[in-house]
Protein backbone atom coordinates (compact mmCIF):
# COMPACT_ATOMS: atom_id res chain seq x y z
CA UNK A 1 0.00 0.00 0.00
CA UNK A 2 0.91 3.41 -0.12
CA UNK A 3 1.25 6.39 2.75
CA UNK A 4 -1.91 8.15 3.40
CA UNK A 5 -0.48 11.72 2.43
CA UNK A 6 0.11 10.15 -1.02
CA UNK A 7 -2.65 9.84 -3.63
CA UNK A 8 -1.93 7.32 -6.19
CA UNK A 9 -3.96 6.80 -9.29
CA UNK A 10 -5.87 3.64 -9.45
CA UNK A 11 -6.87 3.90 -13.36
CA UNK A 12 -4.87 4.52 -16.40
CA UNK A 13 -8.09 4.85 -19.22
CA UNK A 14 -9.08 8.18 -20.37
CA UNK A 15 -12.93 8.84 -19.10
CA UNK A 16 -12.93 6.66 -15.47
CA UNK A 17 -15.74 8.42 -13.81
CA UNK A 18 -18.45 7.57 -11.10
CA UNK A 19 -16.82 5.07 -8.90
CA UNK A 20 -18.17 2.85 -5.99
CA UNK A 21 -16.63 0.69 -3.48
CA UNK A 22 -18.00 -3.09 -3.21
CA UNK A 23 -19.92 -3.25 0.51
CA UNK A 24 -16.66 -5.55 1.63
CA UNK A 25 -14.39 -3.17 0.33
CA UNK A 26 -12.46 -5.69 -2.06
CA UNK A 27 -13.52 -4.05 -5.16
CA UNK A 28 -13.89 -0.83 -7.28
CA UNK A 29 -16.16 -0.52 -9.55
CA UNK A 30 -16.45 2.26 -12.54
CA UNK A 31 -17.46 3.65 -15.69
CA UNK A 32 -15.00 4.85 -18.83
CA UNK A 33 -17.26 7.50 -20.98
CA UNK A 34 -16.42 7.67 -24.13
CA UNK A 35 -19.54 8.25 -25.46
CA UNK A 36 -20.54 11.20 -27.61
CA UNK A 37 -24.33 11.96 -28.04
CA UNK A 38 -26.20 8.86 -29.99
CA UNK A 39 -22.32 7.37 -30.22
CA UNK A 40 -19.28 5.92 -28.73
CA UNK A 41 -19.37 3.98 -25.69
CA UNK A 42 -19.65 2.77 -22.15
CA UNK A 43 -17.68 0.31 -20.28
CA UNK A 44 -18.35 -1.03 -16.88
CA UNK A 45 -15.31 -2.02 -15.24
CA UNK A 46 -13.83 -3.01 -11.70
CA UNK A 47 -10.70 -3.44 -10.38
CA UNK A 48 -9.19 -4.66 -7.11
CA UNK A 49 -8.91 -2.17 -4.49
CA UNK A 50 -5.45 -1.27 -4.84
CA UNK A 51 -6.08 -0.62 -8.87
CA UNK A 52 -4.94 -4.15 -9.67
CA UNK A 53 -6.78 -7.00 -11.78
CA UNK A 54 -9.01 -4.61 -14.19
CA UNK A 55 -11.92 -6.68 -15.26
CA UNK A 56 -14.12 -5.42 -18.11
CA UNK A 57 -17.79 -6.46 -16.92
CA UNK A 58 -19.74 -4.96 -19.68
CA UNK A 59 -19.91 -2.57 -22.86
CA UNK A 60 -22.38 -0.50 -23.99
CA UNK A 61 -22.38 0.50 -27.42
CA UNK A 62 -25.74 0.35 -28.64
CA UNK A 63 -29.18 1.60 -27.87
CA UNK A 64 -30.07 0.55 -23.71
CA UNK A 65 -32.69 -1.76 -23.27
CA UNK A 66 -36.25 -0.53 -23.60
CA UNK A 67 -34.85 2.64 -24.95
CA UNK A 68 -34.18 4.42 -28.68
CA UNK A 69 -30.98 6.21 -26.82
CA UNK A 70 -27.61 5.22 -26.64
CA UNK A 71 -26.18 7.06 -23.24
CA UNK A 72 -23.95 10.29 -23.33
CA UNK A 73 -22.70 12.48 -20.93
CA UNK A 74 -22.09 10.58 -17.11
CA UNK A 75 -23.51 11.74 -14.12
CA UNK A 76 -19.98 11.38 -12.36
CA UNK A 77 -21.76 9.99 -9.25
CA UNK A 78 -22.80 5.93 -8.69
CA UNK A 79 -23.66 3.81 -6.18
CA UNK A 80 -23.77 0.48 -5.39
CA UNK A 81 -26.25 -2.21 -3.92
CA UNK A 82 -25.87 -3.50 -0.57
CA UNK A 83 -25.70 -6.97 -1.15
CA UNK A 84 -22.71 -5.82 -4.09
CA UNK A 85 -25.10 -7.21 -6.84
CA UNK A 86 -26.03 -3.78 -8.69
CA UNK A 87 -24.59 -0.78 -10.00
CA UNK A 88 -26.49 2.30 -10.69
CA UNK A 89 -25.49 5.42 -12.35
CA UNK A 90 -27.13 8.32 -14.52
CA UNK A 91 -26.56 9.12 -18.26
CA UNK A 92 -28.10 11.78 -20.74
CA UNK A 93 -29.98 9.71 -23.14
CA UNK A 94 -30.68 12.16 -26.45
CA UNK A 95 -29.97 11.29 -30.05
CA UNK A 96 -29.22 14.79 -30.96
CA UNK A 97 -32.65 15.56 -32.80
CA UNK A 98 -35.66 15.26 -30.30
CA UNK A 99 -35.33 16.38 -26.44
CA UNK A 100 -33.70 14.25 -24.51
CA UNK A 101 -34.45 12.52 -21.21
CA UNK A 102 -32.16 11.77 -17.92
CA UNK A 103 -31.77 7.77 -17.08
CA UNK A 104 -31.02 6.02 -14.32
CA UNK A 105 -28.90 3.02 -15.92
CA UNK A 106 -29.08 -0.03 -13.13
CA UNK A 107 -26.06 -2.73 -13.89
CA UNK A 108 -26.64 -6.07 -12.96
CA UNK A 109 -23.03 -7.20 -11.71
CA UNK A 110 -22.83 -10.87 -11.85
CA UNK A 111 -25.20 -11.19 -15.24
CA UNK A 112 -23.28 -8.21 -16.97
CA UNK A 113 -26.42 -6.43 -18.15
CA UNK A 114 -27.84 -3.16 -17.88
CA UNK A 115 -31.65 -1.58 -17.59
CA UNK A 116 -32.83 1.89 -17.19
CA UNK A 117 -35.59 1.95 -14.45
CA UNK A 118 -36.45 5.98 -14.41
CA UNK A 119 -36.47 8.40 -17.24
CA UNK A 120 -37.26 12.18 -17.66
CA UNK A 121 -36.00 15.64 -18.09
CA UNK A 122 -36.42 16.03 -14.56
CA UNK A 123 -33.70 13.50 -13.11
CA UNK A 124 -30.98 15.84 -14.53
CA UNK A 125 -28.95 15.56 -10.46
CA UNK A 126 -29.77 12.31 -9.38
CA UNK A 127 -27.70 11.67 -6.27
CA UNK A 128 -28.46 8.15 -6.56
CA UNK A 129 -27.82 6.43 -2.95
CA UNK A 130 -28.88 2.63 -2.78
CA UNK A 131 -30.51 1.22 0.64
CA UNK A 132 -28.07 0.15 3.03
CA UNK A 133 -30.48 -2.33 4.46
CA UNK A 134 -29.24 -6.28 3.92
CA UNK A 135 -32.67 -7.38 3.72
CA UNK A 136 -33.58 -9.10 -0.13
CA UNK A 137 -36.30 -6.53 -0.98
CA UNK A 138 -34.70 -3.54 0.20
CA UNK A 139 -31.80 -3.73 -1.07
CA UNK A 140 -32.99 -2.89 -4.30
CA UNK A 141 -34.56 0.78 -2.87
CA UNK A 142 -32.41 4.06 -4.51
CA UNK A 143 -32.66 7.02 -3.23
CA UNK A 144 -32.73 10.18 -6.06
CA UNK A 145 -33.11 13.83 -6.10
CA UNK A 146 -35.23 15.38 -8.72
CA UNK A 147 -34.68 19.29 -10.04
CA UNK A 148 -38.57 20.09 -11.37
CA UNK A 149 -39.06 22.06 -14.35
CA UNK A 150 -35.16 21.27 -15.92
CA UNK A 151 -36.09 21.00 -19.96
CA UNK A 152 -33.67 19.04 -21.89
CA UNK A 153 -32.30 20.10 -25.53
CA UNK A 154 -31.44 17.32 -28.47
CA UNK A 155 -28.14 17.73 -26.79
CA UNK A 156 -28.04 19.72 -23.70
CA UNK A 157 -28.91 17.93 -20.88
CA UNK A 158 -29.89 20.84 -18.98
CA UNK A 159 -31.42 23.43 -21.46
CA UNK A 160 -33.67 25.62 -19.19
CA UNK A 161 -34.26 24.95 -15.23
CA UNK A 162 -37.23 26.44 -13.93
CA UNK A 163 -37.12 28.04 -10.38
CA UNK A 164 -34.79 29.88 -8.37
CA UNK A 165 -31.53 30.40 -9.55
CA UNK A 166 -32.88 29.37 -12.81
CA UNK A 167 -29.65 29.53 -15.71
CA UNK A 168 -27.41 30.49 -12.50
CA UNK A 169 -27.55 27.52 -11.12
CA UNK A 170 -28.79 24.93 -13.25
CA UNK A 171 -28.19 21.82 -11.10
CA UNK A 172 -29.25 23.13 -7.36
CA UNK A 173 -31.93 25.57 -7.67
CA UNK A 174 -33.07 25.24 -3.92
CA UNK A 175 -36.75 25.91 -4.76
CA UNK A 176 -37.44 22.97 -7.10
CA UNK A 177 -36.19 19.79 -5.97
CA UNK A 178 -37.70 16.96 -3.70
CA UNK A 179 -36.21 13.32 -2.70
CA UNK A 180 -37.71 10.10 -4.02
CA UNK A 181 -36.93 6.46 -3.51
CA UNK A 182 -37.39 3.69 -6.08
CA UNK A 183 -39.26 0.85 -4.68
CA UNK A 184 -39.90 -2.91 -5.86
CA UNK A 185 -43.28 -3.78 -5.70
CA UNK A 186 -45.00 0.08 -6.56
CA UNK A 187 -46.23 1.46 -10.08
CA UNK A 188 -43.93 2.59 -12.42
CA UNK A 189 -40.78 4.98 -11.54
CA UNK A 190 -41.77 8.13 -13.65
CA UNK A 191 -45.71 8.02 -13.06
CA UNK A 192 -45.68 7.29 -9.39
CA UNK A 193 -42.82 10.13 -9.02
CA UNK A 194 -44.13 12.21 -10.96
CA UNK A 195 -46.99 11.93 -8.69
CA UNK A 196 -45.64 13.35 -5.82
CA UNK A 197 -44.79 17.16 -5.80
CA UNK A 198 -42.85 16.79 -2.58
CA UNK A 199 -41.25 14.61 -0.27
CA UNK A 200 -41.43 10.89 -1.14
CA UNK A 201 -42.48 8.78 -3.96
CA UNK A 202 -42.24 5.23 -4.48
CA UNK A 203 -41.65 3.80 -7.78
CA UNK A 204 -40.85 0.42 -9.06
CA UNK A 205 -36.58 -0.48 -9.02
CA UNK A 206 -34.69 -3.98 -10.31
Amino acid sequence: MWPAEELAPLTDELGPTAPSVSPDGKWFYYLVDETEINSGRLTFKRRASDGSNPETILVVDTTLPGTKFRPSQIYPLSTISSDGRRFAAAAFLGDGNVPGVWGLLVFDINAATVNVVLTGQSWCNLHPQYSRSLDPAQAHDILVQENHGNRCGPSRPVHDLGGRGGGRHPCYPATTANISAICRGAATATSSARATSAGAAAATGP
